[in-house]
């Protein structure tokens, strides 16, 4: 976690990370009790895969040999069991919880495709950063137990939620709703800067650059961005009108009342009202739609798709392509 912390991860994929390991590595305890995680093997995590999306653990296989033994099934009475135990004992000791987190694994509901697939992923990366940061000091993570080959996903349209994008009427409306130069300097940055909500969340004063009107930025994977945004003349004049009178002071843009920067979550919030009050006509917008916007209205304009690339800070143009929305061209 503070591997990721460090590769300027947001907080949501933080958090996405860590419980999809904590429900790998249950599960990999009730299955394999007192083995460690190094001697896992592709066999295992195409166990995990169908237990993740069917909800079985029929067969699990043996760690090193390819054999296969019957999942252990515990049945109603006995989880009962547990749950008065659990609720009366005046003495909880660390492994009954457990034992009654590993209980909740049997009663796994089948994932999407999708989820499937970023669980995969989570684990590949996590033995990959195990591997990385072993193969100094001993041998313990040799072999990466996903496969590329065996336990690949590929995702069809149907599987793949897409954003919804931001047409100029709504964003027309948006902006003769907001009035507060805290809310318009967000929904600038979102729209002309296609900025990432937690992009902005981390923004401070000292980003931007008054000299040569830039801003200067981490983007997503750490590195840093210098963006000349569209329209920045209007958006360094907000900047100033909100430095001048917001109520609360501190370095960065977006504050609570204690001076702290401002959850992704509360900006997520704010958002959602300011479309709300609008009266957006378009359902089903979010904050992400205001960066796909910003895609696709400057590929309208310049038809130049590695300058999108770059303005959006992509370091591949397949990427870039995903955000152009094909109604708008």
């Amino acid at each position: 976690m503070e591997n990721l912390a460090q590769t300027n991860k947001s907080n949501h994929t933080i958090i996405n990370y860590r419980t999809d390991l904590v429900k790998f590595i249950q599960w990999f305890e009730s299955h394999y009790p007192g083995q460690f995680l190094n001697l896992s093997r592709a066999p295992v995590i195409t166990a995990y895969q169908r237990f993740l999306t069917t909800g079985s653990n029929d067969t699990i296989p043996a760690l090193i040999r390819g054999e296969s033994r019957p999942a252990r099934k515990i049945g109603p009475i006995r989880r009962f069991f547990h749950f008065i135990k659990s609720k009366f004992s005046s003495n909880k000791t660390r492994h009954q919880k457990l034992k009654l987190g590993l209980l909740n694994q049997y009663r796994c509901i089948p994932l999407s495709t999708n989820s499937t697939k970023r669980h995969l992923s989570c684990i590949k990366n996590f033995y990959e950063f195990l591997k990385q940061s072993n193969e100094d000091i001993n041998e313990l993570f040799q072999v990466n137990p996903v496969k590329s080959k065996l336990h690949h996903i590929k995702l069809k349209d149907a599987d793949i939620s897409h954003t919804v994008y931001l047409p100029p009427s709504d964003w027309d409306k948006i902006e003769d709703t907001i009035y507060r130069p805290e809310d318009r300097l967000l929904m600038h940055l979102l729209y002309f800067g296609g900025l990432r909500l937690e992009e902005a969340a981390k923004l401070k004063f000292e980003n931007f650059k008054t000299h040569g009107q830039f801003l200067s930025f981490i983007r997503k994977g750490g590195k840093r961005h210098e963006l000349h945004i569209q329209h920045r003349e209007d958006l360094f004049k907000i900047i100033e009108l909100h430095e001048n009178f917001r109520k609360h002071h501190g370095p960065y843009l977006f504050l609570t009342k204690k001076g702290l920067p401002l959850s992704t979550r509360s900006l997520r919030d704010r958002i959602h009202k300011i479309i709300e009050k609008s009266g957006c006509v378009t359902r089903g917008l979010t904050p992400h739609s205001f960066r796909k916007a910003c895609a696709t209205n400057m590929y309208l304009s310049t038809k130049d798709l590695l300058k999108v690339r770059d303005y959006m800070g992509h370091a591949d143009a397949l990427v870039t392509q995903t955000y152009i929305d094909p109604s708008a061209i």
